[in-house]
């Protein structure tokens, strides 16, 4: 990330980058709170066979981290700058390139949120190779994917998307893996 907006918009970009990264990071943590906190209920349940809990508690989970995403997105677009005063003083084209950042980059919170909480689910129920999948291809496959098609589209803006763009193409694994997976009798999983 940081390469490629020095490349195409200088170190001021990579300035803006920093403050959204930061900022994401704290919804990050929050996601990952939802899910660990899930993941041992899950875990007792699936390993009781209470498929019907392990269902439930997942739901729990995937319904609160989506009003969190939800929720996260629609405060970075109205209080984004707000957000980023309290890291910029007195350099409005910075103030300016982050509000714009943010409110593109947490568009991918919407979808990180359901990413996450299917990642520790499926940790919880001893099914880790579909994590790691979900893992790899929205932090690395989806994120290269993006670079390749959205920044020779939309240039510097390209970077900004990118993120949400992993995200949503992340969620789409994880519901296809959730629709192919069956946890009945401690097996796999259906919704």
């Amino acid at each position: 990330f940081n390469n490629i907006l020095v490349r195409l918009g200088g170190n001021i970009y990579v300035a803006s980058y920093g403050i959204i990264l930061n900022v994401s990071y704290v919804i990050i943590c929050i996601f990952s709170g939802i899910a660990q906190s899930i993941q041992p209920i899950v875990s007792m349940n699936y390993g009781h066979n209470s498929i019907k809990r392990t269902k439930t508690v997942f739901r729990y989970g995937f319904i609160t981290s989506i009003f969190i995403g939800v929720s996260s997105f629609l405060i970075a677009l109205m209080f984004s700058e707000n957000i980023s005063s309290l890291f910029i003083n007195n350099d409005f084209e910075l103030l300016s390139i982050t509000i714009y950042g943010m409110k593109i980059y947490f568009i991918g919170c919407i979808f990180m949120a359901f990413n996450i909480v299917t990642i520790y689910f499926f940790q919880s129920i001893n099914q880790s190779q579909k994590s790691i999948l979900i893992s790899l291809c929205s932090g690395i496959l989806f994120i290269i994917l993006g670079f390749l098609i959205l920044i020779p589209i939309l240039k510097i803006n390209g970077v900004w998307f990118v993120y949400p763009f992993s995200e949503f193409l992340g969620c789409i694994v994880c519901l296809l893996i959730i629709k192919r997976t069956n946890i009945e009798n401690k097996k796999e999983l259906i919704l």
